[in-house]
């Protein structure tokens, strides 16, 4: 019609999806069907992979087996072992007390895994006597003596604190089958080092000395170049210049070590130094002394250390418990054997302390160290000892 607008129609689509038919409904005959180039390199990269994965598989079975095998075979720890690990028991518990406190009296300790190497470059062993200068609370003495049977150790401490404490950790010890013997050849004492003439017996010597000032250097250096000492080596954290400044002689360094402190981690240098002293007595010793034990036996007994060297007079290095009589018969009571080391041990830390069982007590160890050549008589006054012990009763504090 005219005038007016008509809009054209859109043609239709003719739709292809009516021609499509599904591959799930043609049938394929498998045996028909061949492969092409690209479907054949698809096949053999899924073939290589999965014999990849499979000898991958196998690698990491072959190593958890290994991995299985290396920890079913712990290392079997020696005797020794057991021994110290009891020690490092008692005291890192005496320790522990006294972290954390206001007047702490640990300011660090080495590690025993650096004590360890520290004693095997020092050639340590059962016929050794070692002196610990600066012990603290008797860590490195105890260590060595549980490492080294046979092997004697002193120990020098100024501060009585830190002494008072090497007592209590002994203590424990001496109580203990385990670490009895090993305890029983340590003798620990509250001593200024300036008072000190001489290193008697020791044939080596250890000394956590970076915190000594110059005058306990030069104190320590006179004791040292003393004639009739028998140290063979030192174990020093100081340089060679300044033990030579100090007054030391005779020092030839062979060999620097780093270790760490317990607690901090902190890292420290030893130096080890052997001597080459033309005043060594070696010579002077008895001939007549075949064996090493026996040299050894005669060196020990010359040089009682709390008869010699009583304890400070300063009040400022004072114990905890004030010392009694029976201080200077500490050597005797030690070699007179465990029960006699155990009862002087309690009398300075105090254990026993009143009014009338510090003298007793004194009396009682006198009378033990005067018969100590007649086994009989011996024998009865190591039993009114244990009577003694039994009835004393600790202080009571508030």
């Amino acid at each position: 019609m005219e005038g007016v607008e008509t809009t054209p129609r859109k043609p239709k689509l003719t739709s292809t999806r009516r021609n499509f038919v599904s591959p799930s409904k043609t049938k394929i005959d498998p045996s028909s069907w061949e492969p092409t180039e690209a479907t054949s390199s698809i096949l053999d990269n899924n073939n290589n992979n999965n014999d990849n994965n499979k000898k991958n598989d196998d690698i990491e079975e072959e190593e958890d087996v290994e991995k299985t095998i290396v920890i079913a075979k712990p290392k079997k720890k020696t005797e020794e072992d057991l021994i110290v690990a009891r020690a490092k028991r008692y005291i890192h518990r005496q320790n522990s007390l006294a972290y954390g406190t206001p007047d702490s009296p640990i300011y660090g300790e080495i590690t025993e895994n650096s004590l360890k190497k520290i004693y095997e470059r020092m050639e340590l062993d059962g016929n050794s006597i070692l002196c610990d200068v600066g012990s603290g609370t008797g860590s490195p003495s105890i260590y060595a003596c549980c490492r080294y049977p046979g092997l004697v150790s002193y120990g020098f401490e100024l501060m009585g604190s830190r002494w008072w404490i090497s007592q209590i950790i002994l203590q424990s010890m001496l109580k203990d089958p385990l670490t009895s013997e090993a305890a029983s050849r340590v003798m620990l004492t509250h001593t200024d080092l300036s008072d000190l003439k001489d290193f008697g017996p020791c044939t080596h010597i250890f000394s956590f000395d970076t915190g000594f000032p110059a005058s306990a250097l030069e104190s320590f250096a006179k004791a040292f170049n003393a004639r009739g000492n028998q140290v063979k080596i030192f174990a020093s954290f100081q340089k060679l210049e300044k033990l030579q400044g100090a007054g030391f002689k005779h020092l030839e360094l062979y060999e620097k070590l780093s270790v760490k402190m317990s607690g901090s981690g902190e890292g420290k240098q030893i130096m080890f130094y052997r001597i080459n002293n033309p005043h060594s007595s070696s010579s002077r010793i008895s001939k007549k002394a075949t064996s090493k034990k026996k040299k050894k036996d005669e060196m020990i007994s010359s040089w009682d250390l709390p008869r010699l060297y009583p304890p400070p007079k300063n009040k400022r290095y004072a114990s905890t418990v004030e010392h009694t009589e029976s201080y200077a018969k500490g050597e005797d009571a030690r070699l007179n054997g465990i029960d006699d080391y155990l009862l002087w041990i309690g009398d300075q830390i105090g254990l026993y302390r009143d009014d009338h069982t510090s003298s007793t007590t004194s009396k009682k160890i006198s009378s033990s160290s005067s018969t100590n050549n007649s086994k009989s008589k011996n024998t009865t006054t190591t039993t009114t000892l244990r009577r003694s012990s039994r009835e004393r009763k600790p202080i009571q504090r508030s």
